[in-house]
């Protein structure tokens, strides 16, 4: 019996899966998740109907593999440097992957009332990973005596949570493609707005 990853690994292998997923993904920018059809997908390949649904049984298929392509489901390997440079590390790698699939980001965002569940979980899950890493780096430099906070864990958490957000959403809001600065300096304004309102650096 051929298991989910043999599947997975198939479906990665077959040049007909990317395509297919490329051009939804670029039907999905241009005319909205909602709107797009597997016929207009086959349609701007200039193939069957039948054909995609040979790969793909429907388009929140389609958008669940894109999503696994592009949004990381592992966590970031351990990381070195002190407090701020971590944070950074962990803040910019959420700003550069936002900025790389800004199509398939707006798609998530603005047409979430439309979205099936998977899509959703996938996300979700995804966020848990940054949140659980951004946590253990406070929580370690807590314990090395490193950083000195004014407030509780959790609220350190959701204000690194709110600031990452606000940048992000308003990429997902605007008509850029890219955000006013470079990531590293985005990053690094986030963590010192971050280090300054919740705690010490010792």
């Amino acid at each position: 019996m051929t298991s989910e990853k043999d599947i997975q690994s198939t479906r990665a292998q077959t040049s007909p899966v990317t395509q297919i997923a490329a051009a939804a993904e670029q039907l999905f920018a241009e005319q909205g998740y909602r709107k797009t059809t597997m016929a207009a997908i086959a349609s701007r390949l200039g193939i069957g109907r039948t054909t995609v649904y040979d790969y793909f049984r429907s388009k929140e298929d389609i958008l669940i593999y894109l999503i696994e392509q592009k949004i990381p489901h592992q966590p970031r390997p351990q990381l070195q440097g002190s407090l701020e440079e971590r944070l950074q590390t962990l803040a910019a790698d959420s700003l550069s992957r936002l900025q790389d699939n800004i199509h398939l980001y707006r798609v998530l965002f603005t047409e979430h009332p439309v979205l099936g569940t998977k899509p959703g979980d996938h996300l979700v899950h995804w966020q848990q990973i940054i949140l659980s890493q951004v946590r253990m780096t406070i929580q370690d430099a807590i314990r090395e005596h490193s950083f000195t906070p004014r407030c509780s864990l959790d609220q350190i958490v959701f204000a690194y949570t709110a600031l990452v957000s606000q940048k992000m959403n308003g990429l997902i809001l605007s008509d850029s493609s890219r955000y006013s600065q470079p990531i590293e300096q985005e990053a690094r304004m986030i963590v010192d707005l971050l280090i300054r309102g919740t705690g010490v650096i010792v």
